[in-house]
C-alpha cells in the first residue's frame, strides 16, 4: 500500500503586506523582516524602528484576506510621543476608516486596553480597533512604557 502523504498549502492571498517607510531626523534607523507567520500563513513586513533618544517602534504589516497593521511604540521616557505615534501609523490603512473621535486624542494617558471597534465604521466590511498604554516600570528593560496601536480591515460581517 503506498500513502502519499502532503503538506497544506498556503493560503492564497489576495492582498499583500505594505511596507512601511519611515523617516525624521530623531530616528536613529529602521530594519525591516519579511515572511510568513506560523501561525496564520499570512505574508508580513514588520519595521524595527531605533529613535536616538533610545525609544523604539515595532511595526507589522500583514495582510491576506484581511488589512491588519499594528505599532507597538516603547519609550524610556513614559507617556506618549503623538507626532511618532501619528508617524507610525501613517502608511496604516487607518485612512479608510471614519473615527468618531481623532485616534491620537483616544490614546489611553494610564496603563488600560481600549476596544475602540464601535466607534469605527468602515464600508467594506468589519474593523477592529485596539488601542494600549503599559507601565514597564516593573519590567527588567530600559523601557517605562509601551503604547500599542492594532487595526484589522475587512472579513465578513
Amino acid at each position: 500500500m503506498l500513502t502519499v502523504l502532503l503538506a497544506p498549502a498556503a493560503n492564497a492571498c489576495t492582498l499583500a503586506p505594505v511596507k512601511p517607510s519611515f523617516t525624521g531626523t530623531d530616528i536613529a534607523s529602521v530594519t525591516y523582516q519579511q515572511g510568513i507567520r506560523q501561525d496564520s500563513e499570512e505574508p508580513f513586513i514588520r519595521a524595527l524602528v531605533l529613535y536616538k533618544d533610545s525609544d523604539m517602534a515595532v511595526v507589522e504589516s500583514r495582510s491576506c484576506e484581511m488589512e491588519n497593521y499594528s505599532v507597538n511604540y516603547f519609550s524610556t521616557q513614559g507617556g506618549t510621543d503623538s507626532a511618532r505615534i501619528q508617524a507610525l501609523l501613517a502608511p496604516s490603512p487607518l485612512s479608510k476608516v471614519t473615527l468618531a473621535k481623532p485616534l491620537l486624542a483616544q490614546l489611553p494617558k494610564k496603563p488600560s486596553l481600549q476596544d475602540l471597534s464601535d466607534d469605527v465604521t468602515y464600508a467594506q466590511g468589519q474593523v477592529e480597533l485596539l488601542v494600549s498604554n503599559q507601565s514597564l516600570d516593573d519590567a527588567l528593560t530600559p523601557f517605562r512604557t509601551l503604547v500599542s496601536v492594532s487595526i484589522a480591515l475587512g472579513g465578513a460581517d
